[in-house]
């Protein structure tokens, strides 16, 4: 799949929020809550026509560089490319639905979503990677790329795992996942 193609496929969903929004406009704050402490505790805002237009837009620009500037060819239709070009739609969705909900006065755990959110992105990832098998020796490749790859597979996947765990105990317990899946993708990375 070409990459314009994939854009023009991608972009009715990122943009498609924007008709929610719209269907409750008027019920909205003028001044919309936007990002929260791990603690649930709101700490960003917005007004709330850059919300409801500007976030989506805003997703479709990244979209539009993630595409691009990876410049994945039309025969790269890899797995991995197919999540990729997915993850900032269901971000945006994700994103956008519970901050629209969140303003219209529903009770939502945002630390819970956006731990879930990162657990799927982690699992889809690390799935994929963990069943690489590579043989490209180049200068820009690893020493022994399956194992390299497959490395950092397994790391997101128990990363993943051990994040969905953690949205039966405190924000805490998620925190220091997260921490050690990054040290732990750092130390692979390094090696």
């Amino acid at each position: 799949m070409t990459i314009k193609k994939t854009f023009l496929m991608t972009s009715p969903v990122i943009l498609a929020p924007i008709l929610c929004g719209l269907a409750v406009y008027s019920s909205l704050p003028s001044k919309m809550t936007t990002h929260w402490e791990f603690t649930n505790q709101p700490n960003g805002f917005m007004a709330k026509p850059l919300l409801v237009f500007g976030l989506p837009l805003l997703m479709l620009v990244f979209q539009f560089i993630v595409l691009f500037a990876t410049g994945h060819s039309k025969d790269d239709a890899t797995r991995l490319n197919h999540i990729v070009m997915w993850l900032l739609p269901l971000v945006t969705v994700v994103a956008y639905l519970t901050t629209i909900q969140f303003n219209l006065g529903t009770t939502l755990d945002s630390r819970r979503i956006a731990t879930l959110l990162v657990a799927i992105i982690f699992l889809s990832m690390g799935n994929y990677l963990s069943t690489v098998t590579l043989s490209d020796q180049s200068r820009r490749q690893p020493k022994n790329p399956t194992r390299f790859y497959h490395r950092i597979g397994y790391l997101l996947v128990g990363g993943g795992l051990a994040l969905l765990v953690s949205l039966l105990f405190g924000p805490w317990v998620s925190t220091v996942i997260l921490g050690l899946v990054i040290v732990g993708l750092i130390a692979v990375i390094s090696l």
